[in-house]
């Protein structure tokens, strides 16, 4: 019987070289801005989180069944959109939907998970 884990297989490779759209996460969920620190944001997250009964809300367009760990705006913030905004204007995800939705923006946008550059809130 062999006891060895996959992952100390002598043949499989360790990728030592971090995918690019983990660099991204990490910028889209970092909490360094101060108005992610404040009770109207943190109330709102947690409204949000309690709508999706902490599933990831990409569940909608039937493409995830986890659990959500981020809040995803789907007018981003790096393109100025407001950190505390409407509910509807925010999304329960997990953290691989949320990668993948800043990784392939075309495809979010088809998804209505991002707003599209050029339209306005509303």
């Amino acid at each position: 019987m062999n006891l060895r884990r996959k992952s100390d297989h002598p043949n499989r490779k360790r990728h030592s070289v971090r995918p690019a759209w983990e660099d991204e996460l990490e910028a889209v969920t970092a909490d360094e801005d101060p108005l992610r620190q404040t009770p109207e944001y943190r109330a709102l997250v947690d409204m949000v989180q309690e709508r999706a009964n902490d599933r990831c809300e990409v569940t909608i367009a039937n493409q995830c069944y986890s659990s959500g760990t981020d809040p995803h705006h789907v007018y981003p913030t790096s393109e100025g959109g407001p950190v505390v905004c409407p509910p509807k204007w925010l999304l329960w995800v997990c953290r691989s939907c949320h990668a993948k939705i800043h990784a392939d923006r075309a495809i979010a946008e088809v998804l209505g998970l991002i707003v599209p550059k050029d339209r306005k809130p509303v």
